[in-house]
C-alpha cells in the first residue's frame, strides 16, 4: 500500500512541487500532465482497491490544481486503459523498506503484449489531446461505460437522498468563499 501510494500519489505531488513554480514564474504557456488511469474514472477492478484509490487521488489533485494555477499553466490528467508497458514487472523494483522486490509473473507480460494498446498508439492519441488543451486525456473508449455507470449511480443517489431545492446553494463552499472574498474586497 505505501509503495503504491508513494509512487502514484507522492510522485505526482513531487512533480507538481518541482515544475509548477517554474511554469508559473516562466510566464509562458505550459502544461502539467499527471498520470492517472482508467481507474481514476470508475473502473472497479477486483483486487486493485489501493491502486484505484491512488489513481482517484491523481484525478482529484489534478482537478484542484487546474483551479489553483494561473491561466498560462494548463493541467491534464492522463487516464489510459490497458497499455503495453512493463507495469506487470513493477514488483521487481519494490524497495526493501516497502517489502522488497518480488518475482514478476511472466504471464502478465504475455497477456499485456497480446491484449494491450501499444505505448506508441496511446502517446499519439494523447499528444494531440494535449495540443488541444484537454483536461482529460483518454485512450480507451470502452471506459465510458464504467464512468457512465458510476455517474448514473451518483445521480440517482442525489435524486433520492439530496434533491435540489430553492436556496440549497447557501451550503456551496465555493460560493460561500466567493461571498466572503467579495465582502472583504468591498
Amino acid at each position: 500500500m505505501r509503495w503504491i501510494l508513494s509512487v502514484n500519489v507522492e510522485g505526482v505531488l513531487n512533480g507538481i512541487r518541482v515544475f509548477a513554480p517554474r511554469f508559473i514564474e516562466g510566464g509562458r504557456e505550459s502544461r502539467i500532465v499527471n498520470t492517472g488511469s482508467e481507474h481514476s474514472l470508475g473502473i472497479p477492478f477486483p483486487g486493485s482497491s489501493v491502486y484505484t484509490a491512488s489513481k482517484h487521488a491523481v484525478l482529484a489533485i489534478s482537478d484542484v490544481l487546474r483551479a489553483e494555477l494561473p491561466e498560462h499553466v494548463g493541467v491534464s490528467v492522463f487516464c489510459p486503459g490497458w497499455v503495453a508497458t512493463s507495469i506487470w514487472r513493477s514488483s521487481e523494483r519494490r524497495p526493501e523498506h516497502l517489502g522488497g522486490p518480488r518475482e514478476a509473473n511472466p504471464a502478465g507480460g504475455k497477456l499485456s503484449a497480446e491484449n494491450a494498446m501499444s505505448a506508441a498508439e496511446a502517446a499519439d492519441m494523447v499528444l494531440q489531446q494535449i495540443r488541444e488543451g484537454r483536461f482529460y486525456l483518454l485512450t480507451h473508449p470502452h471506459v465510458i461505460e464504467y464512468a457512465q455507470t458510476r455517474w448514473n449511480d451518483v445521480e440517482a443517489a442525489f435524486a433520492e437522498q439530496a434533491p435540489r431545492y430553492e436556496g440549497d446553494d447557501k451550503y456551496d463552499v465555493a460560493k460561500a468563499i466567493a461571498r466572503i472574498r467579495a465582502q472583504r474586497a468591498g
